[in-house]
């Protein structure tokens, strides 16, 4: 039984060699053709390589060249010199142009400022009103000349509604009637 089962794994082995070995032979096959196909598409590659250096050579020595290669469909070869005209600036009229929309920039700029001042309206500041601070019963307040007492919000800003007034005599806070 166990010359059975020897031969049995030993005929597997043998199956799995072959059908391996078939296998890589397919996998050699498909990569030389996609190297021999490669090969013939980098020589079509050389020949508009060559056509193009042989371009690029015309276009630097500007003289007429004869040119082997087929140029690509829809391009033309040039075999002349091509030259360009450039017309003649007066610098100092572009620069004089330049100073005048610069200026002219000025101008409506300094035009829409002013037009933003008129469109707000003048507001007049009140009078500036000293304040004086002091502590009463561990809080700290503000009173002004006629003893308008103020106090601050929780972010320490003073508010604008006075909360009562100082009375001297008492030296006491009395809080004002709403």
């Amino acid at each position: 039984m166990n010359a059975t089962r020897v031969n049995t794994i030993g005929v597997l082995l043998q199956n799995l060699r072959t059908t391996f070995n078939e296998r890589l032979k397919v996998i050699e096959d498909i990569l030389d053709a996609q190297t021999n196909d490669v090969a013939s598409e980098s020589g079509g590659f050389t020949e508009v390589i060559e056509g193009l250096e042989a371009r690029i050579r015309q276009l630097e020595t500007a003289a007429p060249v004869n040119v082997w290669a087929s140029p690509p469909i829809g391009l033309e070869v040039l075999n002349k010199a091509v030259t360009a005209a450039v017309p003649i600036v007066n610098v100092s009229k572009v620069a004089a142009q330049e100073e005048e929309v610069e200026e002219e920039v000025e101008e409506e700029e300094e035009e829409e400022v002013q037009e933003e001042e008129e469109a707000e309206p003048d507001f007049e500041e009140p009078d500036a009103v000293s304040l004086t601070p002091f502590t009463h019963r561990g809080r700290e307040y503000y009173r002004d000349p006629d003893n308008t007492v103020y106090t601050v919000d929780a972010d320490g800003e003073l508010m604008d509604d006075p909360i009562g007034t100082w009375d001297e005599a008492r030296q006491k806070i009395l809080k004002l009637v709403t």
